[in-house]
């Protein structure tokens, strides 16, 4: 049965059943599975053998065909039921088409019309089963989440997450979605020239009512389509989000968003680790300098206690010609992780980028710092060519925006 159409026949004359079958038989992609010669034992059958293909004749002993056309599609949505009858009248079509059948065929039929329907209805449930599947995974699909981390302080997170959200965007055309949790000292909003008038702060105090409808009104969003979830206003505000506060926001943005970057504070507070858990991938990012190497040394230790898998980290050199007097060689030695990604130096983008809260991947996107942060992007999403996403949420935002 294998690659061919599987059909089954229910007719109560059990000749006809044979000289459908023998029709059947003779082409190639098609087979019959099972017969049965009454509804209910019909019925039955279906249910074990799940065909492709159910010719139902209408006229049937005890139950009708039908009602079975309305058991039998609820039972096997994915089987397509072509009735057979007699009966010539547009009623009898209208009521099989609003019992879930998908055909319908008059008495005496052609072998070229059934094989021709049996074809057709199996082509379109095919396309209908592959539609649905495709809605299906799409819903229950969950954002990937990515945390941008280093034991140090001042090596680029913050810019690193900004254009990749936004390179992200671009190259997918996805929704995106930043959380900002340094939660003492947070930039991304200040990098993307948005004013915070709510922040997690605020979404923190209606925590145990929200879902990720209402999460959209905490959100910012910025002329690239990239939403973010600020950091609070002030450093004590911090003490006001808990661990588990966190594992629910960004459960609720994995709902609605394809990704979810989150920026952290280089500390192993109870926040960060929640974010941690929950990450498909840790971006660890580093200078060839020696106090940011040995604090991502600390950091790897801890990382390996918690038992993170390995394959879920990932190395990133930051600013990675300029001159230290270290080699990305002994980086990798020392870590005895390799670099997935280099990011090269060039001060002057950066800085301007900001100084104007222009991320340099949307004011200068030819730029090497911002070829290379595209690069970042195509291996979060591999495969991927930049291309002209005319309906994209990005290109959208883009003309919205335009003054």
């Amino acid at each position: 049965m294998e690659d061919k159409i599987g059909i089954m026949i229910i007719d109560d004359i059990k000749e006809t059943c044979d000289n459908i079958a023998r029709l059947i038989s003779l082409e190639e992609d098609l087979v019959v599975v099972g017969q049965a010669q009454d509804a209910e034992s019909g019925i039955e059958i279906a249910k074990q053998l799940r065909p492709d293909i159910i010719l139902l004749d209408i006229n049937l002993p005890g139950m009708d065909g039908l009602k079975a056309a309305e058991i039998l599609s609820l039972e096997l949505p994915a089987t397509g039921i072509i009735i057979i009858s007699v009966q010539e009248e547009h009623y009898y079509m209208q009521q099989a088409m609003t019992a879930g059948a998908r055909g319908y065929l008059m008495k005496p039929f052609s072998q070229a019309d059934m094989i021709k329907a049996i074809r057709r209805i199996y082509s379109s449930e095919q396309k209908r089963r592959n539609f649905y599947d495709t809605v299906k995974e799409v819903r229950n699909r969950k954002g990937e989440v990515i945390v941008i981390f280093s034991g140090k302080g001042g090596v680029g997170k913050t810019t690193i997450s900004v254009n990749l959200a936004i390179a992200l965007a671009q190259l997918t055309g996805e929704e995106v979605v930043i959380l900002d949790l340094d939660l003492q000292f947070g930039d991304v909003s200040l990098l993307m020239d948005l004013n915070a008038n709510l922040t997690i702060t605020d979404l923190a105090q209606e925590i145990d009512t929200i879902d990720e409808n209402g999460l959209e009104n905490y959100l910012l969003l910025h002329k690239s389509g990239v939403k973010i979830l600020s950091a609070p206003l002030r450093p004590e505000e911090s003490e006001l989000i808990k661990d588990n506060y966190i594992s629910k926001i960004i459960e609720l943005l994995q709902k609605k968003y394809r990704f979810v970057l989150i920026d952290t504070e280089p500390t192993f507070q109870e926040v960060n680790l929640t974010a941690m858990d929950l990450s498909d991938k840790i971006f660890l990012i580093s200078l060839l300098e020696l106090a940011t190497i040995k604090n991502l040394h600390l950091s790897l230790q801890v990382m390996e206690e918690l038992k993170y898998p390995m394959e879920k980290i990932h190395l990133i050199l930051n600013r990675f010609d300029s001159e230290y007097g270290l080699s990305m060689k002994d980086l990798e030695k020392t870590l005895n992780l390799a670099v997935k990604a280099k990011i090269p130096s060039d001060g002057g983008v950066a800085v301007r980028a900001l100084n104007t809260g222009e991320p340099f991947v949307l004011s200068n996107p030819k730029a090497t710092i911002s070829r290379a942060i595209f690069d970042l992007a195509r291996f979060v999403v591999p495969n991927i060519t930049e291309k002209d996403h005319k309906d994209s949420l990005f290109q959208k935002m883009k003309k919205l925006f335009k003054k």
